[in-house]
């Protein structure tokens, strides 16, 4: 890696609290959810699973309120409404009519 090329050196001491983050970070985070991601694409449509992908942000914005104590931005009330809204959108079921058959 680049690190190693420049000299850099393994850390001699890893507190616990960087060993459980960085255990936490590669069982839950790249693995069991990267696995349920999959899971849920094989059984559901990818386009209506992909409009929920933008409501990570605004989870990450309330853990933020919630955990850390931090104040909320000012407009985050409108995109919360803005998100939903273009879920909705995106979920908005068809009319028969405006369904168009596939050809083969």
């Amino acid at each position: 890696s680049l690190a190693w090329l420049r000299g850099e050196h393994w850390p001699s001491h890893v507190s616990p609290i960087v060993a459980a983050s960085l255990v936490y970070q590669t069982i839950w985070i790249a693995g069991i959810t990267f696995w349920l991601w999959i899971w849920l694409v094989s059984r559901y449509r990818a386009g209506e699973l992909s409009a929920f992908t933008f409501a990570t942000p605004m989870i990450g914005v309330l853990a933020g309120v919630f955990v850390l104590g931090e104040s909320t931005p000012p407009g985050f009330l409108v995109a919360v409404a803005m998100v939903t809204a273009g879920i909705a959108l995106v979920n908005w079921p068809a009319k028969a009519d405006d369904v168009q058959p596939v050809e083969a």
